[in-house]
């Protein structure tokens, strides 16, 4: 795609429906960071040594911030393919780093605690597949909820013209479209595991946002890599799906400031170690500190 093509794929990192949860911690910029794996992954051989840095650079930078290097290995290997240079020296030392971060992340991985069960109550899947992955990413968090169960036909049939888009694409881009898509399903994959015992909380947009972002985000791409199809079919139905994703997030765009949880008023009793304090840190969240000497 054309200079249009790649800025629009820049701008969908702020244009993904969600609430900026990712933006607010530091700790959060592994779910930014992530997104530049797969375009590592998938895009053509740089031109000259100073891209080829900035390749390096970037896979280093996202490889140590967060785990996703590991979960998304088995796309580098796209990069051995023909038209993304073959068994070329810059291909090989990509892939050897790649490999190398891997291994760090997954001995890091491995040294996790157990999770706890995943929850077996049916209710909250349903509500889950049905209701808050497709419906927040094309119809905000209202309208499936006003709705109801007609959501659990839609979804489905999202899915299916999803797969009839990656399907009917120009070969050039299918590979592309099946890393985007595996991506973000591996991700979805992962945050349901990690939201254990109740899946609940990965409602978008009230808790577990970053969880929904890269998948979101892989949509977004996935939409604009469609538009440039030689397909005037496809093309419609991306701009179709883009525009209702756009609408999705401009109801969240701004929201209310939160209130003032008055931190000066528990420092000094933090600072005295007197006692356990109960801290507000967000609206509804309380942490207890414990009294030290």
């Amino acid at each position: 795609m054309g200079r249009p093509g790649r800025v629009a794929l820049a701008l969908a990192l702020v244009l993904v429906p969600h609430n900026s949860e990712v933006y607010m911690k530091l700790i959060g910029s592994q779910w930014l960071l992530m997104a530049i794996l797969p375009i590592l992954a998938l895009q053509e051989p740089p031109a000259d040594t100073r891209e080829a840095v900035a390749d390096f650079c970037g896979l280093i930078l996202a490889g140590l911030t967060g785990p996703y290097v590991v979960f998304y290995a088995p796309w580098f290997l796209l990069r051995l393919r023909r038209v993304t240079g073959g068994w070329s020296r810059y291909n090989l030392g990509f892939i050897a780093v790649a490999g190398g971060l891997i291994v760090l992340q997954a001995a890091a991985l491995l040294k996790l605690p157990a999770s706890a069960p995943l929850t077996r109550d049916p209710h909250q899947w349903s509500k889950q597949l049905g209701f808050i992955f497709p419906g927040s990413l094309f119809f905000g968090d209202t309208v499936p909820l006003f709705l109801g169960r007609a959501f659990y036909i839609i979804s489905p049939v999202l899915l299916a013209l999803l797969g009839w888009a990656v399907w009917r694409g120009e070969s050039k881009r299918r590979w592309a479209a099946l890393a985007l898509c595996g991506c973000g399903y591996i991700t979805y994959l992962g945050g349901l595991r990690l939201a254990t015992p109740s899946i609940l909380v990965l409602h978008p947009f009230y808790g577990g946002a970053r969880y929904f972002f890269p998948s979101y985000l892989f949509a977004l791409w996935l939409g604009i890599l469609y538009y440039h199809d030689a397909s005037d079919r496809l093309r419609r139905a991306s701009l179709l799906a883009l525009g209702m994703m756009l609408l999705s997030s401009a109801t969240h765009f701004k929201g209310d400031p939160w209130p003032d949880l008055h931190w000066k008023n528990d420092a000094p009793f933090l600072d005295a170690g007197e006692a356990v304090q109960a801290v507000p840190c967000l609206p509804n969240w309380l942490i207890d500190f414990p009294a030290t000497k």
